[in-house]
């Protein structure tokens, strides 16, 4: 191929399968050239040339240039899939938010069965960039689609939690459970959450029902414990305590043994707090 484009420097199709095998051998930088070469000669469908020269970039993390390239080919094929899906990737990652959003839903338009899909792609997206508020609008989307989904339902409880909004997040991670009352992460974010407001008594029912649901889960102990701490009831603090040391011995680096250490202080139990420490 090589030889063919150094004897005829405007054989076309010699410069597009250049890129190609230069494509194949992960060589991008040379597969970008060819394939600029090829392009440079206008070809009559210049599709596929534009759409391998925008992966390439996207490999090379060239993402203004990918979106460059891809735009060129989704004006060659507005309604392809494949150039709008690399397209909404180099705009998110070249931090391009609200175009990536916007070529997102367009391919949630041309495939209306994935839609759910590429609405929680823009979730996730909104949600790594800290975006909470338009992370909260894709998630009532993807909700108007699947409005039984308990793991759709609990990530908009997520995006609320994250919002500091805990009452919205609270009353979202009760609808999951109106739905699967089994479900042990919104047990558990419930319990969380009302551990934050310094709603003690709320917080140790939340994590109890989440603990029946997942009795190895050291989190759960740990915070029915530390609830009952708040609350000075610290008799009741030490099974929970026991519990979480029992299933992970450095719990937090040691804060369960700690925290246990300082409900028997409390206790005035000093032949238990002196085991507790040489232990």
């Amino acid at each position: 191929l090589q030889k063919a484009v150094e004897l005829n420097l405007d054989h076309k199709d010699a410069h597009f399968y250049t890129g190609n095998a230069y494509k194949e051998l992960k060589e991008h930088a040379k597969a970008v050239e060819a394939y600029e070469n090829y392009l440079n000669l206008k070809p009559e469908n210049p599709w596929e040339g534009y759409y391998r020269l925008g992966l390439c970039r996207i490999e090379l993390k060239q993402f203004e240039e990918a979106i460059t390239a891809l735009n060129e080919a989704a004006k060659e094929k507005p309604q392809d899939i494949k150039t709008n899906y690399y397209l909404a990737q180099a705009y998110d990652q070249a931090n391009q938010y609200e175009k990536a959003e916007e070529t997102y839903k367009l391919l949630a338009q041309l495939t209306p069965e994935e839609a759910d899909k590429y609405y929680k792609t823009i979730l996730f997206m909104y949600d790594k960039a800290g975006n909470h508020e338009k992370a909260i609008e894709a998630a009532r989307s993807i909700i108007e689609l699947k409005p039984d989904s308990t793991g759709d339902i609990y990530n908009l409880g997520l995006m609320y939690q994250k919002q500091k909004k805990y009452n919205e997040a609270i009353k979202t991670f009760n609808e999951v459970l109106a739905i699967n009352p089994a479900d042990e992460y919104s047990h558990s974010s419930i319990g969380y959450i009302y551990y934050i407001q310094k709603k003690y008594n709320k917080s140790i029912a939340a994590f109890k029902k989440f603990v029946e649901l997942s009795p190895d889960s050291a989190d759960g102990w740990f915070y029915i414990g530390i609830c009952n701490m708040q609350l000075k009831k610290f008799d009741a603090a030490l099974e929970p305590l026991k519990k979480t040391i029992e299933i992970r011995l450095e719990y937090s680096n040691g804060n369960a043994i700690y925290n246990l250490a300082i409900c028997y202080l409390n206790l005035h139990d000093i032949i238990a707090l002196k085991n507790c420490i040489i232990n």
